[in-house]
């Protein structure tokens, strides 16, 4: 059977490859990370293009390791910064025979904040980062809405937790009667 891509997103924070992996474990389908697809192809970390290349080359370059994982029978980990490309985000909210599954994995700014690191001791000192974390926070989280098909609460600390929560989820979203963004035969 040709199942639609299952895609798992999340702002920063969220360990959105590390549920995916649970994800395809538990159903038996092939895992693809974007992240780590990225650094195969370029042999840079993701951060180390973002700071050294700037957003907009990093998005373009992602785009050519993404397009294809989407195209695939696969759990695909996508990155909170790859749905800012636009053909990204168009091929994410389409619908009909083929069209990814979204999950948004979702996680609030100061649970974020924290699984990042920013509410350590001496951290006062980065005010302005925290700023910035929340208003980064807060423009992914209304894109990764917006693209998704259902969300799933991700503060379990524990991935293996969060992967029982998308697929219970999937499992009522699969058995709701359809409408026009509904869902679709074989997700899982």
């Amino acid at each position: 059977m040709n199942r639609p891509p299952l895609v798992l997103v999340g702002p920063p924070g969220v360990p959105v490859a590390a549920v995916a992996r649970a994800v395809a474990t538990r159903v038996g389908r092939t895992l693809v990370d974007t992240d780590e697809a990225l650094v195969a192809a370029t042999g840079r970390s993701v951060t180390e293009q973002l700071v050294e290349d700037g957003e907009e080359v990093l998005r373009s370059r992602e785009r050519t390791v993404v397009a294809p994982a989407l195209a695939l029978d696969a759990v695909v980990a996508l990155g909170s910064g790859a749905v800012l490309h636009p053909a990204t985000r168009a091929e994410l909210v389409a619908t009909g025979a083929g069209a990814p599954v979204v999950v948004h994995l979702e996680l609030d700014a100061a649970a974020s904040a924290r699984r990042a690191g920013l509410n350590a001791p001496g951290a006062v000192a980065l005010g302005a980062t925290r700023a910035r974390w929340r208003a980064l926070h807060a423009e992914r989280t209304a894109v990764l809405a917006d693209v998704a098909d259902l969300g799933v609460d991700a503060s379990a600390e524990d991935p293996e937790v969060v992967a029982e929560a998308v697929l219970a989820a999937l499992a009522r979203w699969a058995t709701t009667p359809p409408s026009a963004a509904g869902p679709q035969d074989g997700v899982l």
